[in-house]
């Protein structure tokens, strides 16, 4: 059902039940905004035609910095929060602070190549990449509103993860942190640490253990909830993950998000031993680690019991994610495949894993080298 308007304002319709279609036509061009309520996408089409009718009027100069605003508010519409808060983040303490003060018109590939120069030096590949693909989409929006003729990244070649500049510097977030057998003795007997009265130091400590002993990301943990788990088959299922943003008033949420990280995340795990030790005793509430009154854990406190444990144990610079590098490290020191341990561990790729843990499939390779003999 298509609802028409004053003309030169365009159309709203439901093309299929729950799923809203406001478009306009503009000199032959036709400019779609698509959700899933009719006021949300009546909004973007009057927000649409009044920076236009702006733009028209005034011919004002606009920053980058501005219009990105105007793009952000466009791809809250359109992607899960948690994405909407990541690219937020990247606009605020990266593409802004570096491309904002610029006219909107006057950003050119130039421009753009010194930016992505400059930030692989301090930042992942993945990072850059992100920058990149802001960068593109928020200008390719531009060029369809009509405030750039075209748009610069078309002549701004795509950042590489074989390009020099990512090679030549190992950035610290993708470098291993494996605990040593004796760090993983101290770290759980910190776990499990009691009182005088026999009650644990650490509660819900067990998480730690858990991830130890399934490569599980912190997240996924924290988001486990007893319907997952299968007690006759000694099995977890993996669907879903913890997230954090920020609310309009700048107020910290913790929220469920029930499609994980990559479409491989969702993955069943056989639980060893020490998994099923790791599981609570009691069910107390919806999620197996969850805080008071059953709900989500709180990132902070998290955060906090980890440092506290590791300090215990005289472990010191180790993130939560050392825990997942460390399983890792554990599945190929017993001869598992690369592609079983991507499987495991919810990778996208086979190649992610092997890019990832490269220098431990190449001591396992080594080992079997020197124990080989043909004859």
């Amino acid at each position: 059902m298509e609802k028409r308007r004053k003309k030169g304002t365009g159309t709203i319709s439901e093309y299929e039940p729950g799923k809203w279609l406001a478009k306009v036509v503009i000199n032959g061009k036709p400019f779609p905004f698509y959700g899933d309520t009719e006021k949300g996408v009546t909004k973007r089409l009057d927000d649409f035609l009044d920076e236009m009718s702006k733009g028209k009027k005034t011919n004002k100069k606009i920053s980058y910095s501005e219009f990105l605003d105007i793009w952000l508010e466009m791809k809250k519409e359109e992607v899960k929060i948690q994405t909407y808060e990541r690219i937020k983040t990247d606009l605020d303490c990266h593409i802004k602070k570096e491309l904002g003060f610029y006219n909107l018109d006057r950003i050119d590939d130039t421009i753009i190549k010194e930016f992505l120069k400059k930030q692989a030096k301090k930042l992942s590949y993945e990072g850059v990449k992100r920058n990149y693909d802001n960068i593109n989409a928020s200008l390719r929006y531009a060029r369809s509103l009509g405030k750039i003729i075209s748009n610069p990244v078309d002549l701004v070649p795509k950042p590489r993860s074989t390009s020099a500049a990512f090679l030549d510097e190992q950035k610290d977030e993708d470098e291993l942190q494996i605990l040593t057998d004796d760090e993983i003795k101290r770290f759980v007997e910190a776990c499990n640490a009691t009182s005088k009265n026999g009650i644990r130091i650490y509660p819900n400590s067990g998480i730690y253990l858990f991830m130890l002993n399934t490569g599980l990301r912190i997240g996924e943990a924290a988001a486990l909830e007893w319907s997952q788990y299968n007690e006759k088959k000694g099995t977890i299922r993996i669907y879903g993950t913890k997230i954090r943003y920020k609310d309009e008033s700048g107020k910290e949420i913790i929220a469920f998000q029930k499609n994980v990280k990559t479409v491989r995340s969702a993955r069943t795990i056989k639980l060893n031993k020490k998994a099923l030790e790791a599981l609570p005793i009691k069910r107390d509430g919806k999620y197996i680690y969850g805080g008071k009154g059953g709900h989500l854990i709180n990132h902070s406190n998290l955060y906090r019991m980890f440092k506290a444990i590791c300090k215990r144990a005289g472990i010191e610079d180790k993130s939560s994610h050392c825990l997942r590098d460390t399983f890792a490290s554990k599945l190929f020191a017993n001869g598992v495949d690369v592609k079983i341990v991507s499987e495991i561990l919810g990778h996208t790729k086979v190649s992610t894993t092997y890019d990832k843990y490269i220098t431990l499939i190449q001591a396992q390779k080594a080992e079997v080298m020197d124990s080989l003999e043909v004859y």
